[in-house]
């Protein structure tokens, strides 16, 4: 008999705005996942920390470009492209501004476009790049992903639009801006920044586009990785801002649906950590905690992210890759459990049966008791969490 606590909240765009914390989400939890021979410049690969992703749904700053860009977007005064608008070339240069410690100006140049991105280079790091890795880029992106996915023959861009849907086009002209660089700090992977698509927004702060800041010192499995994540919140974006436990989850099932599950190794169940009581200080299983708690990577590193993308993985296993889509795209007066209810009612489920399927899934994980008991991704197969209570009453 496995004792399981869950607590579930509902929740609404305002009253998240009371939910303090940073989204920090590690976008490779596996140092090896990206060779050194990816990259000309092999003394300056950031693989020795595990990466997060800075995008941060709940900093004032976020809060107020949601609603502006929610807002404008109801009323239909979204900007749209100038008449006087000419496409980029490969080669041309133009300055975006990009906030590390404060938003500040910085030159980058076009090394490709496609029918759905421009990828942007810092001109201070355009010779870490070669033509092949650009190539590589090009075909993570946008015609093939790793065995696994739910379409192998498609790229990152179609995947993630077919399940979670398009992100924002704030500018209007349907492409989004990749833009890498050296992050300042070499635990960042990349991030999303909803600033950009602040129409309130001061000269100088955001771009006022759809923007995704990736590290240039990732190799090229590591780039396309760290971008299914981040498309995946700026898509999010389009549909308004979620508990953080859902945006983190939807953006690890972002790595997922494109066959890079093996970035994600998920170890959380049976790990310990210190939690303040009225005792003083107890040990506690990750699990136990209550199912949509959200703790940052200062506090606990991945476990969090591990935790989330588990269990979007098993809802997408018991229902549908779309499931977890038609959860992103709730409306923002359906936010939280009571819209996932509906989700999953409407599939012939019942939230909280599935949560609680899930943890004796991670208990048995053995199918022969029924699909519901069992985790289908084959690199969870061995996953067992072990009990934190002794047998009751003498029971085995």
């Amino acid at each position: 008999l496995m004792a399981c606590f869950i607590i579930l909240f509902p929740v609404s765009e305002s009253s998240l705005a009371q939910s303090p914390g940073t989204s920090i989400v590690p976008a490779n939890g596996q140092v090896a996942v990206v060779s050194p021979n990816d990259w000309q410049t092999t003394g300056h690969l950031h693989l020795d920390s595990s990466l997060a992703c800075a995008t941060d749904f709940n900093s004032k700053e976020a809060i107020a470009a949601s609603a502006a860009y929610q807002e404008a977007k109801r009323a239909g005064t979204l900007p749209h492209l100038s008449k006087n608008s000419t496409p980029h070339n490969i080669g041309d240069e133009r300055i975006f501004n990009v906030n590390e410690n404060g938003w500040e100006e910085m030159t980058f140049r076009l090394i490709d476009k496609t029918s759905a991105y421009y990828l942007w280079i810092d001109v201070n790091v355009a010779n870490v790049i070669t033509q092949n890795n650009t190539d590589a880029i090009r075909s993570a992106m946008m015609e093939t992903t790793p065995v696994g996915s739910i379409n192998s023959n498609a790229g990152i861009i179609v995947n993630n639009n077919s399940i979670f849907g398009h992100p924002p086009d704030y500018d209007g002209d349907g492409l989004t801006d990749i833009l890498l660089y050296d992050i300042g700090d070499p635990g960042v992977g990349g991030f999303f920044q909803p600033t950009d698509q602040n129409p309130n927004a001061e000269p100088g702060i955001g771009n006022q586009a759809d923007v995704l800041y990736v590290d240039v010192f990732q190799g090229e499995s590591g780039i396309a990785a760290i971008t299914a994540h981040e498309y995946t919140h700026l898509v999010n974006f389009s549909y308004g801002r979620d508990l953080t436990f859902l945006t983190e989850g939807y953006a690890e099932y972002g790595l997922v649906l494109n066959g890079y599950s093996y970035i994600r190794p998920i170890f959380y169940l049976n790990q310990l950590f210190d939690q303040p009581s009225g005792e003083g200080t107890i040990q506690i299983r990750e699990y136990e905690l209550p199912l949509f708690t959200w703790r940052g990577i200062p506090a606990v590193g991945n476990l969090g992210y591990q935790r989330t993308n588990h269990f979007f993985t098993y809802i997408s296993e018991q229902a549908s890759p779309e499931t977890i889509g038609q959860m992103l795209q709730l409306p923002l007066d359906k936010k939280g459990v009571t819209g996932l209810q509906e989700v999953m009612q409407s599939v012939g489920l019942d939230f909280y049966d599935t949560v609680l399927n899930f943890h004796v899934a991670n208990y048995l994980n053995d199918t022969s008791f029924g699909e519901q008991y069992g985790h289908l991704e084959p690199l969870r197969g061995n996953l067992h969490a072990v009990l934190t209570r002794g047998p009751i009453d003498g029971e085995k």
